[in-house]
C-alpha cells in the first residue's frame, strides 16, 4: 500500500529512524521481505531519509522462530541489528542508550 506521503514527510525531520522489525514472521510475515521493502520506499521518497541514521531492531525474540529469522536477517543485511524483547523488556535499555548515542552526534555536528 505504501507508508504515506505525511509519514515520509514526518519522517524526514526525524533524527533516526528506528525499524522495530517483527522477527518471529507472526502471520506468515517475512522480516527480511517486510524490511527490504520499507527500505526501498524510504529511499525512493528522498535521498534524506536513505542516508539517516537507522536502528534495526529485532523484536519478539522471545518467540521460536524469532532465532531462525535473526540469522537469516543478519547474513543478508550486514548491519548491527538489535535483538529485544518488549514483552520481557530484554535489551531495551540497549537501543535507548543507542539512540541517546546518536542523538549526541546528531547535536554535536549541528553545533558545529
Amino acid at each position: 500500500r505504501g507508508l504515506g506521503d505525511r509519514f515520509l514527510k514526518h519522517a524526514e525531520r526525524t533524527k533516526i529512524l528506528v525499524h522495530m522489525i517483527d522477527m518471529s514472521g507472526s502471520e506468515g510475515r517475512d522480516p527480511l521481505e517486510d524490511y527490504e521493502t520499507i527500505a526501498k520506499e524510504l529511499a525512493s521518497y528522498s535521498d534524506r531519509l536513505a542516508v539517516k541514521h537507522k536502528l534495526i531492531v529485532a523484536n519478539k525474540m522471545d518467540l521460536p522462530e524469532a532465532a531462525a529469522h535473526l540469522k537469516r536477517f543478519q547474513e543478508k543485511v550486514g548491519e548491527k541489528i538489535f535483538a529485544i524483547s518488549a514483552v520481557e523488556q530484554d535489551n531495551i535499555d540497549t537501543v535507548i542508550d543507542e539512540i541517546r548515542r546518536i542523538l549526541k552526534i546528531e547535536q554535536s555536528s549541528t553545533q558545529s
